[in-house]
């Protein structure tokens, strides 16, 4: 049986954020790993419920060091609120919390387009954006604690990274956020002395609070727009 090689990224912007239970994890994407592994402490925060081993006992890392695996698991992956069953295998000496690997891939159908920054999952069912460990120079944030009612949609004052001033960028939604506590309209936004806005709908029926510097959206470059049409609303 051919040993089990686990790869250490090739590009940076690698990660997708991955909620499984009631905790939101960032998961390198490596298609050089033939399995999906899980950092023994993120399992145990998680209480998982360990099984034996099936398949190799040992995996190796691109270097050649041994990464023996402790135990496997079943945990059902959130991305954007579709839900993905899957066996993990639990490994202690792990560089990341989370490897989503070839045998995830395989099986969901995911497609990585690296031009746009965008994984699609299940058969393009759900597109979740690709991010970096700078991910911080690409996200907007609120400017300031807001209120926004039950049932209702708001213009929210966002804080830009200055590096995107006087600039037209695309504000995408953050996974971790979109459909779990509210949810956030995709648009085209113009970046001005670190502000901008975008539409925020709470779909509750109480009031959301977003506290200041709360992550509302990614930025992107408007660069990844193949192509954009006027939308007309008929009532």
């Amino acid at each position: 049986m051919c040993p089990t090689v686990v790869r250490k990224p090739i590009l940076d912007n690698n990660y997708i954020m991955v909620r499984i239970g009631r905790r939101l994890i960032r998961g390198l994407i490596d298609t050089g790993s033939m399995t999906t592994i899980l950092h023994q402490r993120i399992a145990n925060k998680l209480k998982l419920n360990f099984k034996s081993v099936t398949g190799p006992r040992t995996l190796f890392s691109a270097n050649g060091t041994s990464i023996p695996v402790l135990a496997m698991a079943d945990v059902v992956m959130s991305f954007s609120g579709l839900q993905v069953p899957h066996t993990v295998k639990i490994v202690r000496d792990l560089e990341f919390d989370l490897i989503i690997g070839a045998d995830f891939l395989s099986q969901n159908e995911v497609i990585i387009d690296y031009k746009a920054k965008l994984v699609s999952i299940g058969d393009d069912m759900v597109r979740v954006p690709l991010q970096s460990t700078c991910q911080g120079q690409n996200t907007a944030v609120a400017v300031r604690t807001i209120c926004v009612p039950a049932f209702s949609e708001m213009l929210v004052p966002l804080e830009i990274p200055r590096a995107h001033n006087n600039k037209t960028v695309l504000l995408e939604p953050l996974p971790s956020f979109q459909f779990q506590n509210f949810a956030v309209a995709r648009s085209l936004s113009k970046c001005e002395n670190g502000k901008s806005v975008c539409k925020i709908l709470n779909y509750n029926p109480k009031t959301l609070i977003l506290k200041r510097k709360t992550k509302i959206a990614s930025i992107e470059s408007i660069e990844n727009v193949t192509s954009c049409s006027p939308y007309n609303e008929e009532w």
